[in-house]
């Protein structure tokens, strides 16, 4: 469960659109066969899919950031990584409680 949003994360590193990244993922989890409910995959995949639109390097944002300021689109991603870095693993401290209430 905790490495659910790092899938769309991690693909939008290896050059995926965050959306593309989300869909493909989300058609092959099965959340039944992974013993998590849909409404825990869904947050978690849109968690995932928050934190690539974010830090991703190949969005629009950075890269008309890194045109305005002559930086590469990965430094200018690695500015928000702290946030990010802290809003990803809030967010799987909530999908531990929500797991463990529901």
């Amino acid at each position: 469960m905790m490495l659910i949003p790092l899938i769309p994360f991690g693909l939008a590193f290896a050059g995926l659109h965050p959306a593309v990244g989300l869909a493909l993922a989300a058609e092959s989890l099965n959340p039944q066969a992974l013993g998590i409910s849909v409404q825990l995959t869904a947050i978690a995949m849109l968690t995932g899919a928050a934190t690539a639109f974010l830090m991703g390097p190949y969005n629009a944002t950075a890269g008309m950031m890194s045109a305005l300021t002559g930086q590469s689109s990965y430094r200018i991603s690695n500015w928000n990584a702290p946030f990010t870095a802290a809003y990803l693993l809030l967010s799987m401290l909530l999908l531990l409680i929500l797991k463990k209430v529901g």
